[in-house]
């Protein structure tokens, strides 16, 4: 029985501790996350755009690489350069109990770019489903491997 399960067991009145669910910790390696885009293929309604985030943690920094997707009749495509090519770096704190993550724009191929050139840093809160799956900012990431050594 899981350390919870038998603290529940042993009392009554517990039935779920804020400061568990939040002690749950990322899993290093690397986690997949989908995040859909507006319609990139007007001329088809058929297909679907969306982003594939790949997100590599080590410790408290994570990097993200973001390529464009699309999904048509169950098969998926890549494309070469509709979507944009964007690569995230970052760190993981903790604020409030909470895990945020701050993460900025490093590099981005075929993708719009502020005025003043500059990325700005972005801070999220990493919302925890369970060790092996989490949201940061509207992508819902899986975890896929473990770290590369």
């Amino acid at each position: 029985m899981t350390f919870l399960g038998n603290l529940c067991r042993e009392s009554s009145q517990l039935v779920a501790s804020p400061t568990l669910l939040h002690a749950v910790e990322i899993v290093n390696g690397t986690h997949i996350g989908w995040k859909q885009l507006p319609d990139l293929s007007p001329h088809d309604k058929s297909e679907k755009w969306y982003r594939e985030h790949t997100l590599k943690i080590k410790g408290n920094n994570l990097s993200i690489e973001a390529s464009p997707r699309s999904v048509k009749n169950g098969e998926i495509m890549y494309s070469a350069s509709t979507g944009g090519f964007y690569s995230y770096e970052g760190t993981i704190f903790n604020k409030n109990n909470k895990k945020y993550v701050r993460i900025k724009i490093i590099s981005c191929d075929y993708c719009p770019r502020p005025i003043n050139g500059n990325f700005p840093e972005n801070d999220h809160e990493i919302i925890m489903k369970d060790q092996l799956t989490f949201v940061i900012n509207n992508v819902f990431y899986v975890f896929q491997k473990p770290e590369d050594n």
